[in-house]
Formats: structure tokens, C-alpha cells, sequence
């Protein structure tokens, strides 16, 4: 499977670039505003989506939904981390000699236009 980048605009579209001037078919993820940009930059140097470069933004932001874009996008239930992140704090306030907890909630896989299907 091939290498995914973290999406700087300026690092991921010369990474990008650079691999698909080698022939090299490579996913690229970040965050969907960054993502939506480099999609417009490699269209315009003639790479298809989702046939020469899968895209995939993980924040599922309004961006990712519009029909122009339709970016796959991982994405995260911001209410129940909100809530989460509000019971933790009323937790902390109580018991403040309390045990720090972490806690994690699964993310969701968003397909949309922007990836290929493995292969």
C-alpha cells in the first residue's frame, strides 16, 4: 500500500507531484480545506482523481460535502467530543486529586469521490 502524506498544501502537492511524475499512485490525507485546495492544484496539472491519486481529508468539514469536491474524508463526532471533553472537565472540577483518563471514539470513514477502490 502506498505511503500516505500529511497534507501541507506546500509539502503534500510537491510530494505529490513529485510522485505522480514517477508514476507513483499515492493517497493524501489532511484536513479537507487543505485537501480541497491541493485537489483544485493537481487538476490543474492534469492528474485524475480518483484514477492517478486517491485524496482523503479527515475533519469532514462542510467543504468535503459539496458537490464540486465530494472529498472521502475520516470523520469525527465533534457533539459527543464536545461532550466528552465537558464531562472530563466538570469531572476534574469535583475531584481534582482525580485520575487523568483519556479517552478515544472511533472515527467515520466518509466515500465520496476522491478514492479509488482497493485494488
Amino acid at each position: 500500500m502506498a505511503e500516505a502524506l500529511e497534507c501541507d498544501v506546500a509539502v503534500a502537492g510537491s510530494e505529490c507531484f513529485h510522485a505522480h511524475d514517477a508514476g507513483i499512485p499515492r493517497p493524501v490525507q489532511g484536513p479537507g480545506d487543505c485537501a480541497a485546495g491541493l485537489m483544485a492544484a493537481v487538476r490543474a496539472r492534469g492528474v485524475r482523481i480518483p484514477d492517478q491519486l486517491s485524496l482523503v481529508g479527515y475533519d469532514n468539514s462542510h467543504i468535503a460535502n459539496l458537490a464540486t469536491v465530494a472529498l472521502t474524508t475520516i470523520a469525527q463526532d465533534a457533539p459527543a467530543l464536545a461532550g466528552k471533553a465537558l464531562d472530563l472537565a466538570l469531572t476534574r472540577t469535583e475531584h481534582e486529586d482525580g485520575i487523568a483518563t483519556e479517552t478515544v471514539l472511533p472515527p467515520r470513514l466518509v466515500i465520496r469521490q476522491t478514492s479509488a477502490p482497493l485494488t
